[in-house]
């Protein structure tokens, strides 16, 4: 019967052979979502992959399901070919050699599939909802380096003529025009270039990111969304690998491994190497410092009791179904409070602006009344 069936794979996201790597997310994300589905069929895991394998485009993708057929072929485990071509993070490592040797293979693969599907929403949802707001800064931040450029020095020259005392606010903005038409060619990509590398230094590069971190973390809304998502990716873990038979300290060190933010990082390593002693949540949640502001208090009591009552997995998993229909409230939330809060910004800027050319005109008829 299943040499008969007929498997209709999803359509690939790109449709030409690349020269290059670009594309290589959604080659990857096609793979394993079309594998899972050609694994849940009875195909082969051997049969699979060389079905897949004519659909890559990207070099470093084909040259990994290269190195993953070739494995299979030689008689390897997939636990072991994944691992050696690099197709898997190591954190998913456990959950395919569990899968294998308990007949799991294709839920634990789809479990897989499902936590990359939530990254990937999870990523784009933010992408979305920051695209509106940088790119009115971006033109905002255009608009004014245009007339800090090109107007304000002009008016310099017809303010000093008037011969009156200058606003702070006025002579203020003279001063920066007059230093961008003389040095602007130079200054602005300078300035541009450290943004850009300030902003890799705190968010990005591995040593100094806990910077960033911290800072976001203790901004209240922000903090609180990041706070239900991390919630919601830890009980969705937590309550699928243990259903999928991996055992606790497993589980723990999975979400360690998998974890981006430092600071749930940091707890998850604590609370692998304490449960690995034999402790329970109660006492690791009881001598965990901060812990309350990685995980809300109530769930903190309902991991315990379930784990008391031996229904941790069932628990978790519908803890993580309530905060990931937080979480979507949570978006529409920011995109709604990033609005005024762009509006007041753009305001100030025009406010200023108008504020540096209005004030000496006043001066200047207030000057001309008193002549008068």
């Amino acid at each position: 019967m299943i040499e008969n069936l007929k498997i209709t794979i999803p359509p690939k996201p790109i449709s030409k052979r690349s020269l290059f790597n670009f594309g290589y997310s959604k080659e990857e994300d096609y793979f394993f979502e079309n594998l899972s589905i050609l694994l849940s069929s009875g195909m082969p895991v051997s049969e699979a992959v060389a079905a897949l394998n004519r659909e890559v485009r990207t070099p470093k993708m084909i040259g990994r399901i290269e190195t993953l057929a070739k494995e299979i072929n030689d008689g390897s485990s997939l636990y072991i070919a994944l691992e050696r071509s690099k197709l898997l993070p190591k954190h998913f490592g456990d959950l395919i050699r569990v899968g294998e040797s308990s007949g799991l293979l294709v839920d634990n693969f789809n479990i897989i599939v499902g936590q990359r599907q939530k990254e990937r929403v999870f990523s784009s949802q933010i992408k979305v909802a920051m695209a509106y707001p940088v790119t009115v800064l971006v033109v905002a931040l255009l608009i004014g380096v245009a007339i800090t450029w090109f107007l304000l020095p002009g008016l310099s020259g017809i303010f000093s003529s008037m011969q009156i005392e200058l606003p702070w606010i006025t002579r203020t903005m003279i001063a920066f025009g007059k230093f961008i038409a003389h040095s602007g060619y130079w200054a602005l990509p300078f300035f541009v270039l450290f943004i850009f590398a300030l902003c890799y230094l705190v968010f990005v590069y591995k040593k100094t990111k806990y910077i960033g971190e911290y800072i976001i973390l203790h901004l209240p809304k922000i903090r609180k969304i990041i706070q239900d998502s991390e919630v919601a990716r830890f009980s969705y873990l937590l309550g699928s690998l243990l259903g999928a038979g991996l055992p606790i300290d497993a589980t723990i060190g999975f979400l360690a491994s998998s974890a981006n933010i430092l600071a749930y990082k940091n707890f998850y390593n604590y609370a692998k190497t304490k449960v690995s002693d034999g402790e329970s949540f109660a006492r690791i949640f009881a001598s965990y410092r901060g812990i309350d502001r990685l995980i809300p208090p109530p769930i903190q009591q309902t991991i315990i009791s379930a784990e008391n009552s031996g229904r941790l997995s069932e628990a978790s998993l519908h803890i993580s179904k309530i905060f990931e229909a937080r979480m979507e409230l949570n978006y529409k939330l920011l995109t709604t409070m990033l609005e005024p809060i762009l509006l007041v910004i753009v305001w100030l800027g025009v406010l200023g602006i108008a504020l540096a050319i209005v004030l000496p005109i006043y001066s200047l008829i207030g000057g001309i009344s008193q002549q008068i």
